[in-house]
């Protein structure tokens, strides 16, 4: 964890000006940081707000200026995430007569509702105490104990204590816990504060980022399992962060095969890469808060906007209203599934009722969305248990002597040790020049045509072989995918944070920033099956969609259904589920001979 104080500069715009404990940032890195960590909206009235963002990781090597270090812990999966504390407010004392500030924690780890908790708690001290606070938060995060996938641990942070659930995997859907709620801590009357990490933040209620689309909700759904690339459009970062967070929970077990960014902005060194002429990647989710992304992705199929309707729909409240109306727009789509009409009465009423009834029924529609993904498995696993190899020919099996790699496993943490958490240093903050500089490098290709990238980790995506369907002759859709790269943690997360304190312009000049290099994940060697060993027998495409029947979600008709299984069977999610559920299989096969 590193803490940044980030201001603005009258020259340059947003600068970090601080960091605790100090970080070998590229100039490309803090250029995103110190951006992504203020609003890029039109207006910003006065007060805090919290949002989060992900930008790309440069290796300092790729950086001729900036030096390698032990320090400078490594992403598991590429990127950076941010979680911004932004405070607007008068002050007499600058030219502008106010000051604009953020205070941004930096890590490795997708725990958007732990580090939004934290960040939350810290902005506030920080302004009120000053630089100290920093340090103080750095040493609370260096005195955690390792953490394990699926326990609860006790953080204290800055005088109050975190419970906080770990998801076993990035990919596990985190559920509230039935158990009562825990005893104070050493005699206290307070109960530790519980937190479900990977969950979005909980502010705003959900309902209210998607009150002007909840009829298309579930077409949002289906767009997001088939991989098909969403512009997320907000008035403010927090809205487009938490619902980008939000679709990526709901889509919760399958894994994430497109890159998402919760908060994008024009001077991100990926937007020339992300926003162009040509077609959006599959699986793309992009938060942007700027009108000027309308036009520059006017041909994306697929645009959300978040917010109310707003009551009178005239020529001039449109033209005077910035970036689309609230409400979904799809060029394309045409919904598979039937909506579940009482939740939408639900919904609809609680929109108009007490925030209790807004927070029930955000976790409600969270509840439907995540059981209706778990429930599109349903024919799948049923499916993939018809290829499971008999026990006869798991027995006459040869296996090779080199047992099967832990780096086949999931992990959320990798390896290092609890003292490399918070590298401890004498001095409190560091100066660091704010550079505009064009980066030098080339952005690799998108996550979507070599890697299926989730929150925490990175795993090879499947080449996309379509079934040819040739007369007389049975559809098969053979998938090869090596196994993902995450493994179970053995050791504590080298958790890399920044708290940044920014201060940025009102208005911005509007640039687009070149790509810059992206890092790459190393994968340890796995052994080689060998043709005798037990495997899957191949997918093939029309046994499976034969062996729909019965259906676990309410298709609009049984040819809704196949036509729908039959897309998504060809995205690169479906490439990286159906390869883990393979690796699956195989280890319990090799255990069972071991």
């Amino acid at each position: 964890m590193d803490s940044q104080l980030v201001d603005f500069d009258l020259d340059v715009g947003p600068k970090i000006c601080s960091m605790y404990p100090p970080l070998d940032l590229s100039h490309t890195e803090a250029d995103n940081v110190a951006f992504s960590s203020f609003p890029d909206c039109p207006q910003f009235e006065q007060g805090s707000q919290v949002h989060s963002f992900r930008i790309r990781a440069r290796q300092p090597s790729e950086d001729k200026l900036v030096r390698p270090s032990d320090q400078r812990p490594h992403t598991v999966d590429g990127f950076i995430y941010g979680y911004s504390h932004f405070t607007q407010r008068r002050d007499a004392t600058s030219k502008r007569g106010y000051q604009q500030r953020s205070v941004v924690i930096l890590t490795h780890l997708a725990y958007p509702a732990l580090f939004h908790t934290l960040v939350s708690k810290l902005g506030p001290a920080f302004l009120m105490h000053g630089s100290p606070m920093l340090e103080a938060a750095c040493h609370n995060v260096a005195s955690w104990s390792d953490p394990s996938p699926g326990h609860v641990v006790e953080l204290e942070f800055l005088g109050t204590v975190f419970q906080t659930e770990l998801p076993l995997h990035v990919d596990t859907q985190q559920a509230p816990s039935t158990k009562p709620p825990p005893t104070p801590l050493n005699g206290s009357c307070e109960a530790p504060c519980q937190i479900l990490a990977s969950l979005p933040p909980s502010e705003p209620p959900a309902l209210l980022l998607f009150e002007a689309c909840l009829p298309q909700l579930w077409s949002i759904w289906e767009c997001l399992v088939l991989c098909e690339p969403i512009l997320v459009y907000g008035p403010s970062p927090a809205m487009t962060s938490q619902a980008v967070w939000w679709l990526r929970d709901i889509l919760r077990p399958i894994p994430v095969a497109g890159d998402f960014r919760p908060f994008f902005t024009i001077h991100d060194a990926d937007h020339t890469a992300l926003v162009n002429p040509r077609p959006p990647s599959a699986g793309l989710l992009l938060g942007v808060t700027n009108p000027y992304f309308e036009g520059a992705c006017k041909h994306w199929p697929h645009v959300l906007s978040l917010g109310r309707t707003p009551p009178t729909k005239s020529k001039a409240h449109v033209a005077a209203s910035p970036g689309p109306l609230p409400g979904w727009k799809s060029r394309m789509h045409k919904r598979y599934v039937a909506r579940d009409h009482a939740l939408l009465e639900q919904l609809k009423a609680a929109c108009t009722g007490s925030e209790q009834a807004k927070r029930e029924a955000s976790a409600a529609l969270r509840q439907h969305f995540s059981s209706r993904t778990a429930a599109l498995l349903v024919p799948l696993q049923r499916y993939l248990q018809t290829l499971i190899p008999s026990p006869a020919s798991v027995a006459s099996a040869t296996f090779p002597s080199t047992p099967y790699s832990k780096s086949a496993s999931v992990s959320a943490f990798p390896n290092s040790s609890s003292s490399s958490l918070f590298p401890l240093r004498s001095s409190v903050a560091s100066s660091f020049s704010y550079h505009s500089a064009a980066s030098s490098g080339t952005l690799v290709p998108s996550p979507l045509s070599t890697t299926a990238t989730t929150g925490l980790a990175t795993w090879n995506a499947p080449e996309h072989a379509s079934a040819e369907d040739k007369e007389g002759n049975a559809s098969q859709l053979t998938i090869s995918v090596p196994p993902h790269d995450e493994p179970i943690p053995e050791s504590h997360p080298s958790i890399f944070v920044s708290s940044v304190s920014t201060t940025t312009p009102s208005s911005s000049t509007i640039s687009s920033p070149p790509s810059s290099a992206a890092s790459s994940s190393t994968r340890a060697p796995t052994p080689t099956p060998t043709s005798a060993d037990p495997r899957l027998a191949p997918f093939n495409e029309r046994a499976f969609l034969a062996s729909l029947k019965p259906l676990a979600l309410p298709f609009k008709s049984a040819g809704k259904a196949r036509e729908f299984y039959a897309r998504w069977i060809r995205t690169p999610a479906f490439g990286v589920w159906i390869a883990r559920q393979e690796e699956t299989v195989e280890r319990v096969l090799r255990g069972e001979r071991g």
